[in-house]
């Protein structure tokens, strides 16, 4: 069951609310809100969306750079060369 509880006031002094909870694999997770509202509004469609079975974790999409360039790279299918050179482009450094 989620909870809503007072967090570290913020710089400006204002109150933060915390909603501490579980999601479906049981892992704890922590939200903070500026307004109790939000908060209690987020933990009742938290609960409401494990029971009906819609909860969708926010990190399952996370995933690094270099993951997905791995994965991509192997499952092209250039002639050795072309592999090779875009290889070498993927494992430069990327800059801004």
């Amino acid at each position: 069951m989620a909870s809503v509880g007072a967090g570290k006031p913020a710089a400006d002094g204002s109150p933060r609310y915390v909603v501490n909870y579980r999601d479906p694999e049981g892992r704890q997770r922590r939200k903070t809100f500026r307004r109790k509202a939000e908060a209690v509004a987020f933990r009742s469609t938290v609960e409401a969306d494990k029971l009906r079975g819609t909860y969708l974790d926010v990190d399952a999409g996370r995933i690094t750079f270099r993951a997905y360039a791995d994965e991509w790279l192997a499952s092209r299918t250039f002639s050795l060369l072309s592999y090779e050179a875009t290889e070498l482009r993927v494992e430069s450094p990327i800059v801004v």
